[in-house]
């Protein structure tokens, strides 16, 4: 399981992700889309687990992508093809793509580069506050 975290990226919501599911068991990476510790929304820098480059080399066997932004927040990094690469081989393998952002917007804001399929299988996380009992009851029976 992936977590991408990228500048001005919510870390509030992504280290309630990564700090449960591990706590349930869950194998989770944070994937950097930069090569230093990022700070998101708020001001709090965390630091990556992985570079986005080193990703790639596990991305085809990644069950879950958690995007801790709203899609828009990807066209920041619409110039890496990396990103791009790494959400295609994900949903190639069918991962749950994990977003906060209405269903049915496209995962790829990279108009140079419309994605080969259409059919994601995204999740919408809900508002902060119900987080916890979202990653408990919804997302942790769905990755088992």
């Amino acid at each position: 399981m992936l977590l991408l975290w990228g500048h001005g990226f919510d870390e509030i919501a992504a280290s309630i992700f990564v700090a449960e599911l591990r706590r349930l068991g869950k194998r989770v990476k944070v994937v950097g889309l930069s090569q230093q510790p990022i700070a998101g929304q708020h001001g709090l820098t965390l630091v990556p687990d992985l570079p986005l480059g080193q990703a790639l080399s596990v991305a085809n066997r990644v069950n879950c992508l958690i995007v801790p932004a709203p899609l828009a927040a990807l066209q920041q990094f619409s110039y890496d093809p990396r990103l791009a690469e790494l959400v295609g081989l994900a949903a190639k393998n069918q991962a749950l793509i994990v977003v906060d952002a209405p269903a049915g917007h496209n995962l790829y804001p990279f108009a140079c580069d419309p994605p080969p399929y259409s059919n994601l299988n995204q999740l919408v996380y809900p508002p902060r506050e119900e987080l916890f009992p979202f990653v408990q009851s919804v997302l942790a029976p769905r990755l088992s």
